[in-house]
């Protein structure tokens, strides 16, 4: 797979005067965006680094740039690359707001979650959808059949840019039709056209949006009783996957694959595991779609003897 890159995102003269709340519930600019690299890639690449801008903000997951919400107006305001910030009431109120760049807002959220929203800056940025435009190329209506992604395996740049979806990209599609990324070239596209996916591609893609915010889990006992609570879903994922952290515990459910530890010497494969107190507590195997997307509520095996098997609830 060519690995996506969005340069130069439009970006319109703004009419508000003032820092105001919108897109509320629906805010763009939660998984970060760097020019360069492809969407949804990891915290640490997000455009705007804390450690470049101390004055300004306030570490957070993985370094980027956070700040609350009554000193998003002050110090995104002072920091040229920051056209505006996401915010959300599960942060802290220290960390509410996370400054992001133009591209990095000209994205949709990965996720839809009650009470986020954006604040953008005054004068630089008048609606967020202005930021999403799109070039419409000459050949639109052969590039709508070659957006196919079962034919993405032969894509080249000119493809990629035109036919990219970012959201079939966050939830693993691209991969699962044996187009991941191999990290070996970069397509510097100016915009992205987003054909429609498939019908086929769209239910895989539903699918994987009804992930669950909080899993909580039931029954674990013994030496691993410290995995039974809620956990959260993360920013950070594993192998493509979603992960989930236990806010009291530190234990983390996350998805193995290839040569992990916890694929290759307890799954035999892909599968989920339950990880704490640095040891793989519990483990199941992934079986198909559904089980890619989410961790299956039951059946898990237990690594210790003394353990008692858990119970997912969703």
């Amino acid at each position: 797979m060519k690995v996506f890159a969005t340069i130069a995102a439009t970006v319109a003269v703004a009419s508000a005067e003032s820092w105001t709340p919108v897109n509320t519930g629906a805010a763009r600019g939660y998984a970060c965006l760097k020019d360069g690299l492809p969407a949804g890639a990891s915290a640490r690449d997000c455009g705007i680094q804390a450690s470049d801008y101390t004055k300004h903000c306030v570490p957070f997951a993985d370094g980027q740039c956070a700040m609350s919400l009554a000193d998003a107006e002050a110090n995104c305001g002072a920091i040229d690359a920051c056209a505006g910030v996401f915010c959300a009431p599960f942060y802290s109120d220290a960390t509410r707001c996370l400054a992001r760049s133009a591209s990095e807002l000209a994205f949709e959220s990965v996720k839809m979650v009650a009470g986020v929203y954006n604040v953008l800056k005054p004068a630089r940025v008048a609606n967020v959808d202005d930021l999403a435009k799109v070039f419409e190329g000459p050949d639109a209506a052969d590039l709508s059949f070659k957006c196919d992604t079962r034919n993405c395996a032969n894509w080249e740049c000119k493809e990629w840019c035109h036919c990219f979806d970012e959201k079939a990209e966050h939830y693993g599609l691209y991969e699962h039709r044996g187009c991941g990324s191999d990290g070996a070239d970069v397509c510097k596209c100016k915009t992205s056209t987003f054909y429609p996916i498939s019908e086929e591609d769209k239910m895989f893609v539903q699918k994987a949006s009804t992930i669950p915010e909080v899993i909580t889990v039931e029954g674990a006992c013994g030496t691993s009783e410290e995995a039974n609570g809620k956990y959260t879903q993360m920013e950070v994922t594993a192998r493509g996957k979603n992960t989930w952290v236990n806010a009291n515990t530190g234990y983390e459910i996350k998805f193995e694959a290839g040569s992990d530890w916890g694929a290759k010497e307890l799954i035999k494969g892909d599968g989920w595991t339950i990880f704490g107190d640095l040891h793989h507590r519990y483990y199941i195997a992934a079986d198909g779609d559904d089980s890619f997307f989410t961790p299956p509520h039951a059946e898990w095996t237990t690594r210790f003897p003394n353990n008692c098997a858990p119970t997912l609830k969703y």
